[in-house]
């Protein structure tokens, strides 16, 4: 009896490691976040990529990692934006909730509400954005497509400071 116990249990580990696995799912995929028209991306200024950066627009470069994201499927239809910089980090609705004005900062990487995103009403690779924690509010670049201005939450519009070009999740 102990024998056979002792290869059942064997023969089930793997089966449990790969159900309980560590993290979001994988299919990291390198992406810049471009604003619609192509020419401002997502940034982290300096390319300080630390616990509370604030993220804001900038000229897209194409090759600074400051405006480079790891695009981290998380569900069906939820993805994380993963600093290239710092992979323990992600943009995250930095207040919390569905509040216009709150502020897009970097925070650890670790699936809740406010760190993961979804497409809305997506009608091709450029659509507007928004945490799983907000309904009526998305990525938006407060005060137009320039470089400095910052990423915050506000009412989901699809206008060119908030239209982003990024893979579709389906």
């Amino acid at each position: 009896m102990r024998k056979r116990l002792t290869v059942l249990a064997a023969a089930a580990a793997p089966l449990v490691a790969l159900t309980l696995g560590t993290g979001p799912a994988h299919a990291d995929t390198p992406v810049n976040v471009v604003f619609e028209g192509g020419a401002y991306c997502l940034d982290i200024p300096g390319n300080n990529a630390v616990v509370g950066q604030a993220l804001m627009a900038w000229q897209c470069s194409n090759t600074d990692p400051a405006e480079q994201w790891n695009y981290i499927t998380v569900d069906q239809t939820h993805f994380e934006l993963q600093s290239v910089t710092n992979t323990n980090l992600c943009a995250n609705d930095w207040q919390g909730g569905d509040v216009s004005g709150n502020d897009v900062k970097l925070y650890y990487c670790n699936g809740d509400a406010d760190g993961v995103w979804n497409n809305v009403a997506p009608r091709s690779n450029v659509n507007p954005i928004q945490p799983k924690s907000a309904l009526n509010n998305c990525l938006n670049i407060w005060g137009g497509l320039a470089n400095g201005n910052p990423a915050k939450l506000y009412q989901c519009a699809s206008v060119p400071n908030e239209n982003v070009a990024m893979p579709y999740v389906s």
